[in-house]
């Protein structure tokens, strides 16, 4: 009988350890003695922080920073941008300036006469006055022994002489219809014009 009844008062003892180390709270023996876990800690309580645990929230911050000295605080606001140091001597390159692009070339200014060139209705000249490194002024003789030729040219040649001033400096102009033949002598006379105010 004496034996059941220690059985149960043991069994009833580790039932409650057991329960209050559940339960987070200090459990006293019979003797009324707080009892202790392994650790040194009175049961129930909780643990010592782990290695690596997070740390807790109402803690203050630790001072320094992450590969900083100890002691040392992380740089913050414009001290914490990146600089760069002056190359060794502490000399700064000068870039060069720009060169201005150059002046197209132009044609020299004074006044230019042409080569002949006939065709089988005569002979058509050409002459140019350059100013400003462009022909400024164009003019031409032709043939006018015939009728028909002296109406076409006096018709066309003005023509070719506004389109040689508009062209400026080149002899890629356009044609007087009805006027192929003169037309053709005249470019081929202003390029001899203008190849000699090059």
């Amino acid at each position: 009988m004496r034996r059941a009844a220690l059985a149960l008062l043991g069994t009833a003892v580790g039932t409650s350890l057991l329960v209050g180390a559940k339960l987070g709270t200090p459990v006293k023996n019979t003797a009324g003695q707080v009892i202790t876990d392994p650790n040194g800690g009175a049961a129930g309580a909780p643990p010592a922080d782990p290695v690596g645990a997070p740390a807790d929230p109402a803690a203050p911050a630790p001072t320094g920073a992450a590969g900083a000295p100890d002691g040392a605080a992380a740089p913050t606001g414009p001290a914490a941008r990146k600089t760069t140091a002056p190359a060794a001597g502490g000399t700064k390159t000068q870039q060069a300036a720009p060169k201005p692009p150059a002046a197209p070339a132009g044609l020299r200014s004074g006044t230019y006469t042409g080569s002949g060139v006939s065709h089988e209705y005569g002979t058509v000249q050409v002459t140019i006055t350059v100013a400003g490194g462009v022909v400024t002024k164009a003019s031409a003789t032709f043939p006018t022994d015939r009728s028909t030729s002296r109406s076409i040219n006096n018709g066309a040649v003005p023509t070719l002489n506004s389109r040689a001033v508009a062209a400026k400096t080149s002899s890629n102009i356009q044609s007087v219809s009805g006027a192929t033949l003169t037309s053709d002598a005249y470019k081929s006379s202003l390029q001899s014009a203008l190849d000699k105010a090059k």
